[in-house]
């Protein structure tokens, strides 16, 4: 199968103007996770999404992210091996991608809200070969950037924007476009070259709602999270997505504490019973 690269232009002056603040919100969100930290040898670096739910607070990822000694990173540089970040609870999906790891609450200040969170299916584009802004975009910690200075690991985000370019209930498909726009740190670059996918897994594909005239930009109500990576299909180019509603059915699932909140901010969830 022949597969058609979607060429995404870069952001405009005034739509790079209002993407520069959210991406910068969103990697305060967004952490990398080390599979195994207790070894510095064959590292699996990936992605994990920081999620507050009431008085819990929740690290979403890929399951094949979550090794025997998994390592949220809250630090820009961290050394290996070292001690596993210790987990009040670490749940993997039977049979879907994804996992949580439940962290204290004090662990950080960061996370975004169950407000975040976009049950609706996104839109496709009406000409899939000229699709239109605003794009969604994935943020992560791909291997390419990761850097040993000094005994230290270093690894920085990375957002690359792409479109849905099939919807299905469980599983949501995005194209990585041969051209894109991306920000490392707070540089932003134009690529001509395929990003490496290693360390992906796990980040969140987000869409950023355009802000209205005269209006606060509102990070609950602007920036939406609307689902996982888990897997990157080469010969076709597209990444394979979980649906955030999956996740937050997982929860609903295994903590009867949070049902109640989480049935009134979502209503399938009752449905689906």
């Amino acid at each position: 199968m022949t597969t058609e690269i979607i060429h995404l232009p870069p952001p405009s002056p005034e739509e790079d103007k209002e993407l520069r603040p959210q991406l910068t919100i969103v990697c305060t969100y967004t952490v990398p996770i080390v599979a195994d930290c207790l070894t510095s040898v064959s590292l699996q670096i990936g992605t994990a999404v920081l999620i507050r739910i009431a008085n819990r607070l929740f690290a979403a990822t890929a399951k094949h992210c979550i090794g025997e000694a998994p390592l949220l990173v809250f630090d820009q540089d961290f050394a290996l091996p070292t001690v596993p970040t210790p987990f009040l609870r670490s749940l993997t999906h039977p049979t879907l991608d994804i996992g949580l790891l439940e962290v204290t609450t004090d662990t950080t200040p960061y996370g975004c809200s169950v407000d975040n969170l976009d049950t609706s299916s996104p839109v496709l584009p009406e000409d899939p070969r000229s699709p239109k802004p605003p794009f969604h975009w994935i943020v992560g910690y791909p291997w390419a950037e990761a850097k040993h200075t000094g005994g230290l690991l270093s690894i920085k985000a990375v957002s690359v924007g792409t479109h849905p370019v099939r919807v299905e209930d469980a599983r949501y498909q995005f194209t990585y476009p041969l051209r894109f726009c991306r920000l490392v740190g707070d540089s932003p670059e134009i690529g001509d070259q395929p990003e490496t996918p290693h360390g992906f897994s796990g980040g969140g594909v987000w869409r950023f709602a355009p802000s209205e005239v005269g209006k606060l930009f509102v990070p609950g109500e602007n920036i939406r999270l609307c689902g996982i990576q888990y897997e990157w299909r080469r010969p076709e180019r597209r990444a394979h997505i979980v649906p955030i509603s999956c996740w937050i059915k997982f929860v609903y699932d295994h903590y009867p504490d949070l049902q109640r909140l989480l049935a009134e901010r979502f209503p399938f969830l009752e449905s689906s019973e």
